[in-house]
């Protein structure tokens, strides 16, 4: 049995962190490095089955709520949810560990794989102190371009390939960046949202990123975090409408969007 944390009301719930809704509670699990595999998917319907009201609700950072558990059948979940490697150690890795990394890396032959580095800026959130602080809302995204990048200005703090480099943006400027090596990539993450933390204790008015960087500007911010800002052309933008369709050349498709409307899908339709 995984060690309990209080049922509570709240913004941001988690998995071991169960949100009270209007139809029972709700538990959110993230992903790990951009996605779930297919084990993983699986659990989380068969959890939904068992315990839940057999609803599934996709977020807009690709969280996956299921809906409609009762107080009694969490520790179950919990349980069957720790077995297929959903669960971080304790509520506070869970909480900073607010990732969101290109679906498509490793699939999209015109996009970089980002999945190392997504899961290394996971483990280094969980194992960071400095940033237990952060709000339950700042995130971060990891992006490899390719044919169907993430939109600009979804995360708090933004790790996007550029050639053989990152460029970290800011939500707020996305027209000035810092660029750095990949291997520095993750430690220049940490020491802009360890910024942030020393700006919002400063000012309680600051509470996310958008919010720091519209005080001082984002020049200030990259530079009190140790990094030289420079600005740059735009990226490419993410389609107005994704396909539900095969995706990719006729001739080798190597993935499928698919559709849900409000983002709600039923765990036996999954």
């Amino acid at each position: 049995m995984i060690e309990q944390t209080a049922l509570r009301r709240g913004w941001c719930p988690g998995a071991l962190t169960p949100m009270q809704t209007g139809d029972g509670w709700l538990v959110r699990v993230r992903p790990r490095g951009g996605g779930y595999s297919l084990a993983q998917l699986t659990a989380i319907t068969d959890v939904a089955k068992a315990f839940g009201n057999g609803e599934i609700d996709l977020t807009n950072r690709a969280n996956l709520q299921i809906r409609g558990l009762y107080p009694a059948s969490i520790p179950h979940a919990q349980d069957r949810l720790a077995d297929a490697g959903l669960i971080d150690d304790n509520a506070a890795a869970e909480a900073v560990r607010n990732v969101i990394a290109a679906p498509l890396a490793g699939l999209d032959p015109q996009a970089a794989d980002i999945r190392p580095l997504a899961r290394d800026l996971e483990a280094a959130l969980v194992a960071d102190d400095r940033v237990k602080a952060l709000p339950g809302k700042f995130g971060f995204a990891v992006d490899g371009g390719g044919s169907f990048p993430l939109a600009t200005g979804l995360a708090d703090i933004t790790l996007r390939t550029r050639e053989d480099a990152i460029n970290l943006l800011l939500a707020g400027n996305t027209a000035m960046s810092a660029r750095v090596p990949i291997d520095q990539a993750v430690a220049a993450a940490l020491s802009l949202a360890v910024t942030f933390i020393a700006a919002a204790n400063r000012d309680p008015a600051i509470r996310r990123m958008r919010g720091l960087v519209t005080a001082v500007g984002a020049a200030s911010v990259f530079t009190q975090a140790g990094l030289e800002p420079h600005h740059q052309t735009c990226d490419a933008s993410p389609p107005d409408a994704l396909p539900i369709s095969t995706l990719g050349p006729s001739s080798a498709p190597w993935a499928l969007g698919i559709g849900l409307p409000f983002g709600r899908i039923r765990a036996a339709t999954l």
